[in-house]
């Protein structure tokens, strides 16, 4: 069994996307299956120009994680290679092909492209190499695997109304909560700015440790208190001009001479 190494990204391209352009500097008069062999070493500058290929959707889907490397990923069909101009004049490739194609290289036409669910490690070569015996055994045993049904694409999560308490994630109470009234919700928002500031002042001090231990103190007193008093805004016994005695104080929290 002959196998093909792609450098990543470009392998993933193939076997995630749409890809079934395979661009090389030479021809093949090779026809029918090979393994797609992700080479260890990627494209250093791949990645960029692949980027610059990708749908927004595309952008999105892609992982976050490295695609796999120095394995074999799949498995496609060789059906034909074009070369480039003059030798094949004229040349054009399938409806949503074009992006892939590169001009000035001899595009290897790919069908039939399988994913394999568990990438097998082993090492390529260049050119179309043949694979070793136990590494084909692995891959083929893949291949005759049942496939399991794609999973349904998750169900969207309605998003919580814009005047619930629940979207500044803050809440100390249980179950349904009344609607907030204007002065309430511009309430929740003044506390809700405090307790960010006083968890990052917070994390600060924790951070460099102060000696004294003062800062960190203030810092998470300010914290607690403010979270009760959004408890308490939350829960309906809020009235206005209630937490304006100075207890809590967000203009320069965390404030130190650096």
């Amino acid at each position: 069994m002959k196998a093909l190494s792609i450098k990543q990204p470009w392998a993933w391209a193939i076997t995630d996307l749409d890809k079934r352009i395979e661009n090389r500097s030479m021809s093949t008069r090779h026809r029918g299956e090979v393994f797609l062999h992700a080479s260890a070493q990627g494209d250093s500058r791949g990645m960029g120009a692949l980027w610059d290929l990708l749908t927004d959707a595309e952008k999105q889907a892609a992982p976050e994680h490295a695609p796999s490397a120095g394995a074999i990923v799949g498995v496609a069909s060789i059906v034909g290679c074009l070369a480039p101009p003059p030798g094949t004049e004229g040349r054009t490739c399938e409806p949503g092909q074009q992006r892939w194609a590169e001009r000035a290289s001899h595009w290897w036409l790919l069908h039939n492209v399988i994913k394999l669910p568990a990438p097998v490690p082993c090492r390529g070569m260049l050119g179309l190499w043949t694979v070793p015996p136990d590494v084909e055994a692995a891959v083929r045993r893949q291949l005759t695997m049942p496939r399991k049904p794609k999973a349904e694409s998750p169900k969207p999560i309605a998003e919580p109304a814009p005047n619930s308490p629940e979207d500044l994630g803050y809440s100390k109470t249980k179950g349904k909560k009344p609607l907030l009234k204007p002065e309430e919700r511009e309430e929740v928002l003044r506390l809700s700015q405090i307790i960010a500031e006083a968890k990052r002042d917070t994390v600060r001090f924790a951070e460099a440790k102060k000696a004294a231990g003062e800062p960190l103190k203030e810092a998470k007193a300010r914290l607690a208190k403010a979270i009760d008093q959004l408890d308490a805004v939350e829960s309906g016994n809020w009235q206005p001009g209630m937490f304006t005695d100075g207890e809590v104080d967000g203009d320069g929290a965390g404030d130190e001479n650096e």
